[in-house]
Parts: C-alpha cells; structure tokens; sequence
C-alpha cells in the first residue's frame, strides 16, 4: 500500500472529524451523531460504529506526536497522584483599636485530582471488576415444602 493511501486511511471522513468536535464539546454521542450528518434514526449506532472506526487511529496520532503509554503514564498520570493545591482562609483579627483582615494560606493534598488519577490507573490497568456479571439462576427440579403445622386461627366471634 503507497505512503498516500495510509495516509489517506489514518485521516477521519468530514462527518467522523465533526462527530469528535461534537462530542469534545461535551455532546452525547446520539447528539454528535446528528449534529455530524449521521441518520437521526439510527445516531446510535453511527456512534458507535464512527467511534470503532477511529479507535485505533486515535492511538495512532497520540503515538505520532510523543504522547504513547509510557509518556503519559510517566509525566501526565504519575504526577497527579501527589497534586496538591492552596487554600485561603480568609479571618479577622478584632483589638480594641482595630480590625485586620487577614488571609492565611495552606498547601493540601488535591483530594479530588488524587482520586481521579487513580481511578484512572485502575481502569487502564483494567484492575476493576466488571461491571456485569453474568450468573446461571440457581435452578433446581426439586421442590422442598416446610410443614410449620397448624397455625392459630383468628376467631371473630
């Protein structure tokens, strides 16, 4: 296969490029789906096909400009697991001759990023489990009946 045909399947159609853009806008993929030309009727299932389609190509572009799974892990991810951020604590200090508003300042654990890393880490791990899992009903030909006796009848009269 020539250099420009590789190129040329690497390269996402106009409606696969516009579904990214909608859906990096923060669209469903049912509403990027239309909004980038596919069939109303069957948006779902343009997605889904649109995002099987560019799968690997997005692996591909990633790896081209440096950004393959080392180097993410490394300088993006790893660096997340320690982020911390500043807190002001706004106060104020009352003397019998003036008021001062002071503002104090701390360096904590960024609690939130920490999670969302991990979180991350977890999933690319595939560390999860899954998030169906499919059982056989315990089902059995037997029949077992309890026999608790006579139970006390309510007289009305």
């Amino acid at each position: 296969m020539s250099e420009e045909k590789k190129r040329r399947n690497r390269e996402l159609s106009t409606r696969q490029t516009k579904y990214v853009e909608a859906r990096l806008e923060g669209q469903s993929k049912t509403d990027a789906a239309i909004t980038a030309g596919y069939s109303a009727k069957n948006a779902g299932q343009s997605a889904y096909q649109v995002e099987k389609a560019i799968a690997g190509r997005v692996r591909e572009a990633m790896d081209e400009v440096g950004l393959d799974l080392r180097t993410l892990l490394e300088r993006k991810l790893v660096p997340l697991l320690d982020a911390t951020e500043t807190k002001f604590f706004p106060w104020r200090k009352v003397t019998k001759h003036k008021t001062e508003q002071i503002i104090d300042e701390r360096e904590v654990a960024a609690l939130g990023t920490q999670i969302q890393a991990l979180d991350m880490a977890f999933r690319l791990r595939g560390d999860y489990a899954p998030k169906q899992i499919y059982t056989e009903p315990d089902v059995s030909d037997e029949v077992t009946v309890i026999n608790f006796g006579e139970f006390p009848r309510y007289n009305r009269d």
